[in-house]
């Protein structure tokens, strides 16, 4: 009797069953045209956003802080630059499994940053924010419900109808992400009052010792809520994206997922860092050679080389470029705008990763919390047309 012919195991069949291997498929999909489109055109209005109020800044508007005898040195792109270098060095600490550097480029880019930026600008802080966040969270909306589609449904969305679905739905997204601070601002505003009232005035400092219980109550609610926070903010988005939710339901969602099967969301979240910081190094190191091979063979050596901080710092710049003027000068500006855009096309894919990684995130985690299929996702009205 002939035996059956036996066929070569699948990589596929392999991993049949299995929905961590989901994660390994961001890449591909961060780097889908549509999705990078939107992230460059998300990126590209950020920093214009940012540029802009520099530029008002530097023109000692009082509205942003800029009084008389204080530096004027540029706040965003100070702020920039600061991310930048701290990503690139996570990256490279990650990769060299230099553990301090990773701690020390986290610290610089989630904490200090971030604390310089509301201890000393905090106006021009809270414009910013109040004029990027609606940007994030109408593209980057676009962007997750995408991400859902493609990774529930294998549907591909045009960026028409995700940009109509972020439409529909932005002020979701936006209260989702604000509602975490809101809540913290709150806890702290109430905490300050109470401290003032009880604590400051004689006789009633004796009961605001008493009720001293309370205070650090809410000081746990508040320090949970920020670590929380912290770790499952990146599911917030997502949950709106895929299951429709509304801003309350996003935060109960998001936490309920981190925290109820903590394990899983951390080796699920490790899985999407070392990917994607292999995948970034990967092109970042194209995009800087890209740039130093047309230098060099084009001749055109003209200024210093733009931007290696946002590149990265795993490769180096062949030469340095001496200063010019005339036409030259105008002619280094334009290779300069080029070489930008083609590091903005790297910041625009980590932008991608980002929302396309935390949507398959939530929707793995989903999964293990409420088994609910991750083929399902929440389809709107069908005029909308966000998942036709």
């Amino acid at each position: 009797m002939r035996e059956p012919t036996r066929t070569p195991v699948t990589l596929n069949e392999l991993c049949a069953g299995l929905i961590w291997p989901r994660l390994l498929r961001c890449f591909a999909h961060s780097l889908q045209p549509a999705r990078l489109a939107l992230c460059f055109l998300l990126f590209a209005l950020l920093m214009l956003v940012g540029t802009l109020l520099d530029w008002v800044r530097a023109l000692g508007v009082r509205l942003f802080g800029s009084g008389e005898g204080e530096a004027t040195a540029p706040v965003f792109a100070t702020l920039t630059q600061e991310w930048a270098l701290a990503f690139n060095g996570f990256v490279v600490g990650l990769l060299t499994l230099d553990m301090s550097r990773c701690w020390g480029a986290l610290d610089a880019g989630l904490r200090a940053a971030p604390a310089w930026l509301l201890g000393e600008h905090w106006l021009f802080a809270v414009t910013l924010a109040a004029l990027t966040l609606p940007l994030w969270a109408l593209i980057g909306g676009a962007v997750c419900r995408m991400a859902a589609c493609d990774t529930a449904m294998g549907v591909h969305v045009s960026m028409r109808d995700a940009l109509r679905f972020g439409a529909a739905r932005w002020r979701h997204f936006l209260w989702a992400l604000v509602a975490p601070v809101v809540l913290l601002a709150t806890l702290a505003a109430v905490m300050w009052v109470l401290g003032l009232l009880l604590l400051r005035l004689p006789v009633l400092d004796v009961v605001g010792g008493a009720i001293y219980g309370l205070l650090l109550l809410l000081g746990l609610i508040a320090a949970l809520v920020g670590v929380v926070f912290v770790f499952a903010q990146a599911l917030l988005m997502p949950a709106v994206a895929a299951d429709g939710a509304d801003a309350i339901d996003a935060c109960q969602r998001a936490a309920a997922y981190a925290l109820g099967r903590p394990g899983r969301f951390a080796a699920y979240a490790l899985v999407l860092i070392v990917s994607g910081a292999l995948a970034y190094a990967a092109l970042a190191y194209g995009v800087g050679l890209a740039i130093n091979i047309t230098a060099v063979w084009t001749g055109a050596a003209l200024r210093d080389p733009p931007l290696t901080y946002a590149v990265s710092p795993l490769f180096g710049v062949f030469g340095e470029r001496p200063e010019v003027a005339g036409t030259a000068s105008l002619a280094a500006g334009l290779i300069g705008m080029w070489e930008r855009a083609l590091v903005a096309v790297l910041a625009a894919f980590v932008l991608s990763f980002y929302f396309t990684g935390s949507t398959t995130l939530y929707l793995l985690m989903r999964r293990v919390n409420d088994e609910q299929d991750v083929e399902e996702i929440w389809t709107p009205a069908p005029t909308t047309g966000a998942a036709s």
